[in-house]
């Protein structure tokens, strides 16, 4: 048969045909019930139809080609109709699912503006946001029919929503009266208002602010409050009182213990067991305070007496012991001064035991030594008393060289009396004139006493004679005068007269005031009397090392190490090279205490425990060696006496 074209086929249209062929694709022929509706099966024809062509001859005859064609194209039309439906539906669901979607914002919109905004503004807050979301569901293009549907629905949500943002306005504003109702409350708790207080709950209880149930635990937990405020002022009534008035809180408790009724209500057994140890605590740490506040104000000056003390610690409780101590620490801190020392040394060198039968004369000049000299010089003058007044007691008598030792230091005490020794700095009445001046030469007069003490100490002079003693007494005070002073004391200083029993008699015993001429300006002293000025020169001066902040302190000293990997104490002394020659030199050892005598008449005892920096470190360091220092070690801090010169020095008596 010949070739026939889909096209020249009536009504076949074009798509059935391929390009240049005519002949209608095979896939045509087959298309027919469940394939034509296979959307695969449909894109294979139309490739079909456009790329070969059909032999008509596969046909039984162009009725039956025609009908099958007819047949697949009618499945064809039924597809696009049912594919049609179903994209309408598709839609649709999609603009509702959108609808709803900007629903849910709009709630989420609200409630993220009631946080922000007052209760009395949540409604319109709500109908702008109904209004902003009607407004976008209208841009999204839904048919009619869809808009119809949703538009019941959607007044339905604007409604309920409202009905539902009223009554969280409700409880906004419930919540805002009971908070109200409780700050009201509060405030008359804080004013000690109770009985307002729980009325104030009461009252918002009938105004339905608060359930049956919530008043009672809101008036529970205030009645719990004000039992708990009651307790808090309780403790801070007794509290206050231990503070103030330890001793007096005790007293009070004490009797709460009992279950008496007191000043501080009553009180649980429990809580006054507690508050007794607070005050027993506050007692100790008030006598501590004050004990530590009356020897701060010793060491500043401030009691300067044991009269100023016993006003002080009046109304203070202090243990005795620790009164005692105070009373010590008065005198540790007195000021050294050499007219009081040298007239308080004389009269323990007159003292007549024999005519002191209660002893109340002994224990009163002691009790003046403690009070009127700083703590070393009491002890060494008072321990000399006390060795005197033993012997006394156990009917030793003095030995001769005691009783002339005596005699001497009675004799340099009468001679400063009649202002041999330079300007006295008093007035021609006798009354201090210009007290620098009269402290220098009462240091000069305690120089004197002390220098004799020293040669009567000095075991190498234990068989010298009185003459001896006279011209170390000389020879201590000639360098002090000038001109016509000197020549009134060589002419007028009694010859010694020997007793036959030696050292019996007293020296300079008619020595007084009258005897000598005021001193008048001469001209310059001879040279003998220069020479022996010299040789009174220093012996070098006071320092101190490895205070507090010490630039120069080195790690032993640090760690109290001295020279000889010996122990450091408060007490020790380092003293350079030179001194430490005239040291050896004096027979004073390593360890042993030393007696330094310093410009101001006082004598200070310490222990010769290490060195100075040596002569070669001296110079490489400093380019020159150090020289004259007694360097007292003061891990406590600064030495008083820091500069002062040292007239002397000996190994300590007794050592």
């Amino acid at each position: 048969m010949p070739a026939i074209r889909l096209a020249d086929i009536p009504n076949a249209g074009p798509q059935g045909v391929a390009p240049d062929s005519g002949i209608i694709a095979p896939r045509v022929a087959q298309l027919g019930g469940s394939a034509a509706l296979d959307p695969n099966a449909m894109r294979g024809v139309a490739k079909d139809m456009q790329l070969e062509k059909y032999n008509l001859n596969a046909f039984a005859g162009e009725a039956i080609g025609m009908g099958k064609i007819g047949d697949a194209m009618g499945d064809v039309a039924t597809l696009g109709i049912r594919f049609a439906t179903k994209m309408a539906d598709a839609k649709e669901n999609d603009d509702e699912t959108r609808a709803d979607t900007l629903m849910r914002i709009a709630l989420e919109k609200q409630a993220n503006d009631q946080d922000m905004t007052p209760v009395e503004k949540w409604q319109e807050k709500w109908a702008s946001n109904v209004a902003d979301t009607r407004k976008k569901i209208s841009e999204i293009g839904m048919s009619k029919n869809t808009f119809a549907k949703l538009s019941p629905a959607m007044d339905r949500w604007a409604e309920l929503s409202k009905v539902k943002i009223e009554g969280q306005a409700n409880q906004k504003r419930i919540e805002g009266y009971r908070m109200n109702t409780k700050a009201n409350a509060l405030i008359k708790m804080a004013s000690d208002d109770y009985e307002g207080a729980l009325t104030a709950i009461d009252e918002g209880v009938k105004k339905g602010v608060f359930s049956e149930e919530q008043g009672k635990l809101e008036k529970a937990m205030m009645e719990d409050d004000i039992i708990r405020k009651a307790e808090l002022k309780q403790r801070e009534n007794i509290t206050s009182e231990i503070l103030t008035d330890p001793r007096r809180a005790k007293e009070i408790l004490t009797k709460a213990k009992t279950g008496e009724q007191t000043e501080f209500g009553k009180l649980d057994p429990s809580r006054v067991k507690l508050h007794l140890y607070e005050a027993d605590r506050q007692i100790r740490v008030t006598d501590s305070d004050n004990w530590n506040s009356l020897v701060e104000r010793i060491q500043n000056g401030d009691i300067a007496s044991k009269e100023d003390l016993k006003k002080e610690a009046e109304g203070k409780q202090i243990d005795p012991g620790k009164y005692k101590r105070l009373e010590s620490a008065i005198a540790a801190t007195i000021q050294f001064d050499p007219k009081v020392a040298g007239d308080l040394k004389a009269k323990v060198a007159a003292f007549d035991f024999s005519a002191d039968k209660n002893d109340e004369k002994f224990y009163a000049l002691n009790a003046e030594i403690a009070s009127k000299l700083p703590k070393e010089h009491a002890q060494l003058l008072g321990g000399e008393l006390n060795s005197s007044w033993k012997k006394a007691f156990d009917g030793t008598p003095k030995s001769p060289r005691e009783v002339y030792r005596s005699d001497v230091i009675q004799g340099i005490k009468r001679i400063g009396d009649s202002g041999l020794l330079g300007e006295t700095g008093l007035d021609k009445d006798g009354k201090i004139e210009d007290l620098s001046k009269n402290n220098t030469y009462n240091a000069r007069v305690y120089s004197v006493m002390q220098g004799m003490d020293h040669w009567f100490d000095d075991r190498a002079n234990k068989d010298k004679t009185p003459a001896d003693a006279q011209q170390h007494r000389d020879s201590l005070i000639e360098p002090l005068l000038k001109g016509k002073a000197l020549e009134l004391f060589k002419g007028k200083t009694p010859t010694l007269v020997l007793p036959s029993t030696p050292f019996q008699t007293g020296m300079m015993g008619g020595v007084n005031k009258s005897d000598f001429a005021k001193p008048t300006p001469t001209p310059p002293p001879a040279k003998e009397a220069i020479d022996r000025a010299k040789a009174m020169k220093p012996e070098g001066k006071v320092t101190y090392y490895n205070f507090p902040g010490d630039a120069y302190s080195d790690s032993n000293s640090r760690a109290r190490i001295g020279a000889w990997d010996n122990k450091l104490t408060e007490n020790s002394l380092a003293i350079s090279p030179d001194i430490e020659s005239k040291f050896k030199a004096a027979g004073i050892g390593k360890g042993d205490p030393v007696e330094l005598t310093l410009a101001d008449g006082s004598t200070v005892i310490r222990n010769w425990d290490d060195r100075t920096m040596q002569d070669k470190q001296a110079i490489s360091k400093y380019g020159k060696p150090l020289t004259g220092r007694f360097d007292f070690h003061s891990p406590g801090g600064k030495q008083k006496n820091d500069g002062m010169a040292v007239l002397s020095f000996r190994k300590a008596p007794n050592a």
